[in-house]
């Protein structure tokens, strides 16, 4: 890494980094730490001062090499300025820095793919480690596509490792209090039962808040396998049960072909719990319009293949053909304005591709989805770690 007394070789092109911050001490402070690194750098105090900056260097033999850029701005903030930036095919990395950086706002930034977030406060020594970072990456991006698109998903991943214990501690402290009352509510003798099962219920809901959190660090943090042997229906019963005590299965005809033939598989159980319950709940939001809401599993065996067959269906929207390559990507949602993170998904890929298996989905607009996830027979395989 540069050091803040050395200076770049005469020969070498100085790379020009934007500096954009409302914080005119806070620019100054990165502006000296890039300068004494040898960086030629610029400044702007807001969102649409950069653009304009952008804008006009885009338009030279000499654009922005990186833009670090500041979330809480006035007049176009750090996000708009992301979004701004691929509305007009301006095409730098960007290195965000908040000191208000929140689960949602975190979400955005994974799903832009901002190439890399900082904490406010940071030293000089974390700033140009970033920076080096960035932009021997944006050097490398002149690979061939498909190292190109393995680039893009190991940094993505990256980004997250640098997140999700945010997200994570956001989670977990909400979840844990209202664990706390249901159970507290729950040992009080004077509560009539039915108020006790709706107890209960939240009780479970929470457990699985718990898991999702859990989902999110297990992208990027190796996880062993808890192997038991079990019929494949049974993870998938246990999902369909939680969900309707929950209410999110409701008003909706469950049909269960489960054939008699199917052999039991080693796997491990609450994964595959969660696989089922990503499922139920994709299906449970694509049948809210719908007039015939019908969920219908299934199971089956093929002993020539020495596979299992899982079947999920629904009569919901469907799925549009454009996004059906991209549905298992992690980040990816058509549902950004309702909550959705795009993690659902790619967790089942993960965790059933982890079970030596695979997953496929089926859809036509207005005709439903069906996901199909094929799993081995063979009660000896070993476990993994996701």
């Amino acid at each position: 890494m540069r050091s803040l007394t050395s200076s770049k070789e005469q020969d070498m092109p100085h790379q020009q980094i934007l500096i954009v911050d409302d914080e005119h001490t806070a620019r100054f402070a990165i502006d000296f730490a890039l300068r004494s690194a040898g960086y030629a750098t610029a400044q702007a105090h807001n969102g649409k001062e950069a653009l304009t900056l952008l804008r006009e260097k885009a338009s030279s033999s000499q654009p922005f090499d990186l833009v670090i850029a500041d979330i809480q701005m006035p007049d176009m903030n750090g996000i708009e300025l992301i979004d701004a930036m691929h509305h007009e095919n301006i095409h730098a990395p960007v290195v965000v820095i908040t000191a208000f950086g929140n689960k949602q706002t975190l979400v955005e930034l994974v799903r832009r793919r901002c190439d890399y977030y900082l904490d406010k406060p940071f030293s000089p020594q974390d700033l140009l480690a970033a920076v080096e970072k960035v932009l021997d990456r944006a050097q490398k991006t002149q690979q061939a596509p498909a190292q190109i698109q393995q680039l893009v998903f190991s940094e993505t991943l990256n980004l997250v490792s640098q997140i999700a214990p945010k997200i994570a501690h956001e989670i977990s402290n909400p979840a844990q209090i209202i664990q706390g009352y249901a159970e507290l509510l729950m040992n009080n003798d004077a509560l009539d039962p039915n108020a006790k099962k709706l107890l209960a219920n939240i009780r479970e809901a929470v457990k699985t808040i718990v898991k999702l959190n859990r989902n999110l660090m297990e992208l990027t943090r190796p996880c062993e396998m808890q192997m038991s042997v079990f019929l494949p229906h049974e993870p998938l019963e246990k999902a369909i049960d939680f969900l309707t005590g929950a209410g999110v299965i409701k008003n909706c005809t469950v049909l269960r072909h489960y054939a008699s033939d199917v052999p039991r598989i080693a796997g491990d159980f609450m994964q595959l719990y969660q696989v089922f319950l990503n499922l139920l709940l994709n299906a449970s939001f694509a049948m809210r319009k719908s007039e015939k809401k019908v969920l219908s599993v299934a199971t089956s065996h093929s002993p020539d293949a020495n596979m299992v067959t899982i079947l999920v269906s629904d009569t919901g929207c469907g799925i549009a053909p454009e996004h059906l390559e991209k549905i298992f990507d992690s980040f990816f949602t058509t549902r950004a304005s309702e909550g959705g993170t795009g993690l659902g998904l790619a967790v089942v890929k993960q965790i059933v591709e982890n079970h030596r298996g695979t997953v496929q989905v089926h859809s036509q607009p207005a005709e439903g989805a069906t996901f199909t996830i094929c799993l081995p027979t063979d009660t000896t395989m070993k476990g993994g770690s996701i």
